[in-house]
C-alpha cells in the first residue's frame, strides 16, 4: 500500500472513498462539503500515485455511512470506478463500486427555461439516466438531456450557495 495513503489517520466508523480520479476529486469534495460544513470530519489526500490510475484522491469520513442515494451522488461526482469502503470498528465491512442512479431527484436542475420545473415552484426536478458513457441524464418532464459538462457545472454552482 502507498506510504502517503498510510499517513492518513485511521477511522473507527465511517466511509473511505478511494480510487477517485484526480480530475474528479474536486467534485466529490463539493458533494461532501455540506457534511463538512455541518461538522463531519473528512480527511482528504489528493494526487496520491496509484497503480490503477495515474493519481487519485482518497476521502476518509468519520461517523458517516449514508444510503444508496448518497452513494449514487458520489458515483455521479467521482465516476463509477470509485471504491466505497464502509468501516466499522476500524475494519472494512463492505467494499463496492457505486453505480449511477437510474433517477436523480433535486440534485440537478433542468437547463430548459420553459420546463415546468423552472416555472412551477412545486414541481420537483427529476432526471432519468439515458447513457453511462458518455454520462447523460434526461429531464423527466421536458426531455432535455444534460451531459457530464452540464452536471459538473451544476455541482460547482451548488457550492457557490454555501
Amino acid at each position: 500500500m502507498n506510504e502517503e495513503y498510510e499517513m492518513m489517520p485511521r477511522i473507527q466508523d465511517g466511509v473511505v472513498i478511494d480510487h477517485v480520479p484526480s480530475e474528479r476529486g474536486v467534485y466529490v469534495y463539493l458533494v461532501l462539503f455540506p457534511y463538512i460544513k455541518k461538522g463531519v470530519t473528512v480527511n482528504i489526500k489528493s494526487n496520491i500515485p496509484s497503480d490503477r490510475m495515474k493519481n487519485k484522491w482518497v476521502f476518509k469520513i468519520e461517523d458517516l455511512i449514508e444510503d444508496e442515494k448518497f452513494f449514487g451522488v458520489l458515483a455521479i461526482a467521482g465516476g463509477e470506478g470509485i471504491t466505497i469502503n464502509e468501516i466499522k470498528d476500524y475494519k472494512v465491512v463492505e467494499k463496492f463500486h457505486p453505480q449511477y442512479p437510474k433517477t436523480i431527484e433535486r440534485l440537478l436542475k433542468c437547463p430548459n427555461s420553459r420546463c415546468v420545473t423552472n416555472n412551477d415552484r412545486h414541481a420537483r426536478h427529476l432526471f432519468e439516466l439515458v447513457e453511462k458513457e458518455p454520462l447523460t441524464y434526461m429531464c423527466h418532464y421536458c426531455g432535455t438531456q444534460i451531459d457530464r459538462k452540464e452536471i459538473d457545472m451544476q455541482i460547482g454552482n451548488a457550492f457557490k450557495s454555501y
